[in-house]
């Protein structure tokens, strides 16, 4: 996180939050630390990219997405594949 912190204080935020719409709010699917540090500096707008998902493919997607840009936990992964291939067989 203050790696992080130096680099949006450095540059900017560089690369668009990835969220979703949910009723009435928007679920962030990848950013959740960059969204931390925006909020403690006090900026109210944020550039997102909105994507148009189910909840199965919202957690694959995030899963992949921190697989590129953190650390993956094995565990949660499989249980992720587990329950994304019980919906995925119930269509």
């Amino acid at each position: 996180m203050k790696r992080l912190r130096v680099s949006i204080g450095k540059y900017g935020l560089v690369q668009n939050l990835v969220v979703r719409k949910v009723a009435n709010d928007y679920e962030v699917l990848s950013g959740n630390h960059r969204l931390k540090i925006l909020r403690e500096l006090d900026v109210e707008k944020v550039p997102c990219a909105i994507v148009e998902v189910d909840d199965a493919q919202a957690r694959l997607l995030a899963q992949a997405l921190n697989h590129v840009h953190g650390d993956d936990d094995l565990g949660c992964g499989a249980e992720l594949i587990r329950e994304v291939m019980n919906v995925l067989t119930r269509r």
